[in-house]
Formats: structure tokens, sequence, C-alpha cells
């Protein structure tokens, strides 16, 4: 079982820019996320300032990240920060939605001895989306759906992603839309018939492999991105047009970010709506309204991130400890951004603060 236990505390943009909001609303949009913790909750508080100020919106989701992963059997539960998920024999009742679960380890058959992992699929109508993390095993080049009981292989049915991810990261949410319906009602009635798998490099056949199976109730799939008390509200308006530097400011997007900053590391997650796929991620300094270079790569991925993510989270290590116990000490210093082949000086920008959440780290415990 996985057991949560706290974990140690480590001129103005444009004029639709949630900065131009009342300082008391602010306030209340700061107090609400750390009242809540998650993004999931903070879009809240974004969808409430919204009502006075619309580019203060943003449509994003996450919580808290799992931690190592536990094989779980039938009967048992996997406790994790902001999800709980139980591997009863039977789906959830009175949702339109089916839920699955697969569990990754060295004791499945995977050629990936050590690496471990955790995926729920989610169908509703045409939709599978997922939500999936990793350890252990590098860089995951691919995650699918394939049709095959235990110990037997078979073809891909649901593809995820077939691309290479950046080695920061360690979790991903997203969503697949399905055309043959078949593929979903099959998957459906008979889980055990298809597994889950992860690809690497090292491993193009496949890393990672776990059976699916019926979870006994609903999941947020956003759970499986990480939470930290430093929170950034990203938005197109908020980005800082430098003279002859690149396009920036998709106006359209809107994202949410938790930042953890630990000795040497920070964790970091994002989810995103209203902008292409990603392709690099940053911590800049700077100020409000400033425009300032990048103090912190989170991620990089040139060709821009799989379609199917709507979401990462990963962690950046081997960092100078005093860098860490700036962002740490003074957020307000620091913005972060996502950049996108069409914006490609940043197309969301938000200004890091101290939302005061503090959520579990999780820990394995037999």
């Amino acid at each position: 079982m996985i057991q949560a236990h706290p974990a140690p505390d480590r001129s103005p943009p444009g004029r639709d820019s949630m900065f131009a909001v009342t300082p008391s609303k602010i306030a209340l949009s700061v107090a609400a996320v750390a009242a809540f913790g998650t993004v999931a909750n903070a879009c809240v508080a974004m969808v409430s300032l919204t009502h006075s100020h619309p580019s203060a919106a943003g449509a994003a989701t996450a919580g808290a990240k799992p931690g190592t992963a536990a094989s779980a059997r039938p009967g048992t539960v996997m406790n994790m920060p902001g999800m709980q998920v139980s591997s009863a024999a039977t789906g959830p009742a009175g949702t339109g939605a089916t839920f699955l679960v697969a569990t990754f380890d060295a004791g499945t058959g995977s050629p990936a001895h050590g690496g471990q992992a955790v995926e729920v699929v989610r169908i509703e109508g045409d939709q599978a989306s997922f939500g999936v993390w990793w350890q252990g095993i590098g860089a995951p080049t691919g995650n699918h759906v394939n049709v095959g009981g235990a110990g037997h292989n078979g073809a891909v049915q649901l593809p995820f992603f077939s691309t290479p991810v950046p080695d920061t990261l360690d979790a991903a949410v997203g969503t697949l839309t399905v055309s043959d319906s078949k593929v979903l009602d099959a998957l459906k009635v008979n889980p055990a018939g298809y597994y889950a798998s992860l690809d690497t490099a090292q491993y193009p056949g496949g890393a990672l492999r776990g059976q699916l199976r019926p979870l006994g109730r609903p999941v947020d799939l956003s759970a499986f991105l990480h939470a930290g008390p430093l929170t950034a509200l990203l938005d197109g308006t908020q980005a800082v047009q430098v003279d002859g530097g690149a396009v920036i400011g998709d106006r359209g997007g809107h994202a949410v970010s938790f930042v953890r900053a630990g000795r040497s590391t920070v964790d970091f997650a994002f989810t995103w709506s209203g902008i292409a796929t990603p392709t690099y991620a940053h911590i800049h300094t700077g100020g409000i309204g400033a425009d300032g270079p990048p103090a912190l790569p989170l991620f990089a991925a040139p060709s821009g991130l799989p379609s199917t993510f709507t979401g990462v989270a990963g962690t950046v290590g081997g960092l100078d400890p005093d860098l860490v116990r700036q962002i740490a000490s003074h957020p307000a210093n620091f913005y972060v951004n996502l950049h996108t082949a069409d914006f490609p000086g940043g197309a969301v920008r938000g200004q890091l603060f101290d939302a005061g959440h503090r959520d579990a780290a999780p820990t394995v415990t037999s």
C-alpha cells in the first residue's frame, strides 16, 4: 500500500492580463489556491475570477504526484495524494465512464528490471483518456494499450503516444479520440484481455507491461501530476514582448503550473488549454511585466510534446542549491512560461507565488 506522509517544506502586462484584476480579487484567488492545493481546484478560483475578468480563467487540471508504485492485486488499494485507486473486481457504478488500471513492475515479466509504472485509462464516449506515471526506465518513447491476455502479445489498439518525451518528465495525462467504437466496447467488456505498455529506446518492444483490470471507483486523472506550494496561473497576455525578439503571447492560451523546490531539485507540473503542443518550459528570473533570462529549463521537446498530452509532470535535479533556495524564498522574482512552435518566445506566462499548500509525499509500505 502507498501511504502519504507530509513532505518537508522546502510597466504591467496588457489590459486583459489577470494582473489588471484588483488586488482584493487576486488575494481571493490566491486564498482559494492555498485552500484547495491542487491545479484542478486552482482552476475553480480562476473561473471565479472570470465573472469579473474573463482573461483570468484557465482550463487545466493537476493534482498530486504518485510516488513509488506498488503492485496492486484484486482487492488492494493504492493510496496516492489526491487519488485513491481501488482494484476491486467490479467497475464503478453510477457513472457514464469506465475506469481501468494497469500496474507495472519487474514482477510482470517486463524487461526493464527495477522499473515501475501505473496507468489509469478512462473511457467515455469516443474518448480514451489516460494518466501514466513511471520511474526507473528512462524516457518513454511510446505508450499504448494492446490486445493480449497475460503472457501473450498482440496488436496496438490505443496508441496514446509514439514519440519520445523529455527525460525530465515522469508523468503525463492526455486524451485520445477513437473512431472505432468496437475497440472501446471490447476493452470495456474484457479488460483482462488487454495490456498497457511503455516503450523506451532501450526496449522499443516494451520496457514495462501491465494487464488492465477494472477499477472500483472513478479516478481524477489529474492526480498523476505533482502539486507543490508554488503556483503560477499562466496566460498569453502576461508574456512580455522584447524588441526584435521572437513572437510571444498566445492570447487564447491558458495554463496552470505547480512547482516544488527541494534542496537541489525542482518538481514541476503543467496543464494547458488553448495552445499548440508545448515545445519548451522554463522558470525565468523576472518580476511582473519584466522580461528575464531563463533560470531553469524544465523540459525541452523541440518537435513538440505528443499531441495527445494535456498535462505533464517531472523533476529537474542536480541544481545549484542557492538558485533553488531563491525560487523557494522569493517566488515573485520568478515566472514560468510555456513555448510553442507558433510562439517561440513564449505562448503563456505566469508569475510564481506561494499558495501555501503542502501536499503529501507518498512512500511505499508493505
